[in-house]
């Protein structure tokens, strides 16, 4: 398995030109004809300070979301190819299209995620300048081009690792197939950690980039503070924080039982006359296969899937005046 399948989109000039595309592409939309001269809600709007600090925080997430697009679909291809590697041709079609319904069902829940949100109407759409939902939603379509190849690859290393518990079964007395298998199980987990860096840096930077507009707001219209508290920013980062929850826990939990299945049907625990030397076996096959990750690993881990929440506690609950 190619273990360079992520990093080989992410040359330097790609990055130089994704992020310079991401970055225009938010000052065209937020500040060209916006707002309009005739619009006094949007020429109040523009706060000296606190409107460029937002603008400063969308083209940082723009500038993610752009670099994070190419190798999020690259991915995605190469994690289909190789799950779908010498299937027949409909097998190959099935295949597709429940990797396409997946990706529909997804679609459906996050428009309707969206209406929720702006069905809880608290009165302050009156003070954006004009035209500024449709920008906002654009934006939103676009950053959704980049997370949903992740979120559909996590789901693809699900369905992969399912494969590989019959394998592991079928190659019980085949040590080379067995130890081919370790490396899958490695490549995958590296994948999976790649894509969960990627879909928590974008969703991390979602509650804060609403905390730079709930701050412009109020310093532009004061009145707004007591309609739009601090607990909107955090009710965001709880729900796009639950979102990667779902997608990344059950891709997890099965990778890290493969492992374990693996490691048990290398080294069993058959014989106490070798019983030391089999431990000994086992604590290096979870060292490769991280079966055994301790307690600060997993913190570490969890601080990035929880990034979106702690994003939006850092700059809401502690006071960090954006």
């Amino acid at each position: 398995m190619n273990s360079q399948a992520f990093s080989r989109y992410l040359t330097p000039i790609y990055v130089l030109v994704a992020g310079t595309l991401g970055g225009g592409l938010v000052l065209g939309l937020f500040t060209w004809n916006y707002p309009e001269p005739n619009d006094p809600f949007g020429q109040a709007f523009i706060h000296p300070g606190t409107f460029w600090v937002w603008i400063f925080l969308l083209v940082f997430y723009s500038v993610m979301v752009m670099i994070f697009i190419l190798p999020s679909w690259g991915l995605l291809v190469w994690l289909f190819k190789k799950h779908t590697h010498h299937q027949e041709k409909h097998v190959l079609m099935g295949e597709a299209i429940r990797l396409l319904a997946i990706g529909i069902f997804i679609t459906i829940i996050l428009i309707l995620l969206l209406q929720v949100i702006n069905s809880t109407n608290i009165g302050i759409a009156k003070f954006f300048p004009r035209g500024h939902s449709q920008r906002v939603g654009f934006l939103v379509g676009y950053s959704f081009l980049a997370t949903l190849p992740e979120a559909l690859s996590m789901v693809l290393i699900y369905f992969t690792i399912q494969e590989v518990f019959a394998k592991i079964k079928a190659t019980a007395r085949n040590e080379s197939q067995a130890f081919a298998l370790v490396a899958e199980l490695q490549s995958y987990r590296e994948i999976l950690q790649s894509l969960l860096m990627m879909v928590g840096a974008i969703l991390s930077m979602i509650p804060i980039t609403t905390a730079g507009l709930r701050a412009n707001l109020i310093a532009a219209y004061p009145q707004i503070e007591p309609i739009y508290p601090v607990s909107y920013v955090i009710i965001y980062g709880l729900v796009f924080t639950l979102l990667l929850l779902l997608v990344y826990l059950p891709t997890h939990l099965t990778l890290a039982q493969a492992s374990r299945e693996l490691r048990d049907s290398l080294c069993p625990l058959n014989s106490l006359s070798t019983l030391k030397d089999t431990v000994e076996r086992r604590k290096s096959l979870d060292e490769i296969l991280q079966t055994n990750i301790g307690l600060t690993q997993n913190l570490k881990s969890g601080l990035v899937t929880l990034a979106p929440l702690i994003s939006s506690l850092v700059v809401s609950v502690l006071g960090i005046t954006i």
